[in-house]
């Protein structure tokens, strides 16, 4: 699983080579059209994402699948607070997570929320509820900063994209989807940190405007080490699959 994360940490830049066999004319006839990813495969750990959406094209349900373990996240909305759930079904882990969500007055981007894992203790006794307080700082509308208990991650922006702890470069072609995919592999598949909030343009307002080319990273051990990524765009100009290394694999599927 390391070697699985080592490699996943290199797909936050999976987006780079453009696909052969595209018509440029077909390409500008999409822009400015952004398309809502529906569900992502990742054959490296066998897992699934699939994204559920309200006729607001707002998040309302996110389900993870991998191996026999299910992970259900709900969101529900009332003015500018999101409550999000979630539900495991490993044994090992706990088995509630919740977060209210609270956007500011425009609904534009998030301003804070209260993180409370529930824990449920072997020997009987009653469950434990902890509270953790996370706030964020936007400048010019772009997602900078995440601050907690327990420390903060910081985001840069270039060209209007974002470089989310690891040096990466980007291509010219145009991210026509609703997610922030340097984001969505920094947090939530290298963490495995279900933190969706960082990651759709519902929440953060932008998302990196083109798709990832490559990523240099620093993995203690081995040195600086560099990613390259073979991208499949479909007809509409959205990756529908990226290898990495001519290895793993992700696949991609959107609600046209």
């Amino acid at each position: 699983m390391k070697t699985i994360k080592l490699l996943a940490l290199g797909l936050v830049a999976a987006f780079g080579l453009y696909s052969c066999g595209k018509d440029k004319d077909d390409v500008k006839e999409n822009d400015g059209k952004v398309y809502l990813v529906k569900s992502i495969k990742c054959t490296g750990d066998d897992s699934k994402y699939t994204f559920t959406y309200d006729n607001n094209n707002r998040l309302i349900k996110v389900l993870k699948e991998e191996d026999d373990n299910i992970e259900n996240g709900t969101y529900s909305y009332d003015g500018n607070n999101i409550t999000e759930k979630w539900t495991y079904s490993d044994e090992d882990q706990f088995k509630h997570l919740s977060r209210v969500i609270t956007m500011d007055a425009s609904n534009e981007f998030i301003s804070n929320l209260i993180e409370t894992h529930t824990y449920y203790y072997d020997d009987g006794s009653e469950p434990r509820e902890y509270n953790y307080p996370v706030s964020f700082s936007f400048n010019s509308g772009y997602f900078t900063k995440e601050i907690e208990e327990a420390g903060e991650e910081t985001y840069t922006w270039a060209n209007g994209n974002v470089t989310a702890n690891y040096e990466t470069s980007y291509s010219n072609v145009q991210n026509k989807t609703n997610m922030d995919f340097v984001l969505f592999y920094e947090t939530v598949y290298l963490r495995d940190n279900l933190c969706f909030y960082r990651i759709f343009s519902q929440f953060i307002k932008n998302v990196s405007k083109n798709i990832p080319a490559s990523q240099s990273i620093d993995d203690g051990e081995y040195g600086i080490v560099k990613y390259d990524f073979s991208t499949t765009l479909d007809e509409k100009g959205r990756p529908s699959k990226i290898t990495v290394d001519e290895e793993e694999c992700f696949i991609f599927e959107y609600y046209d």
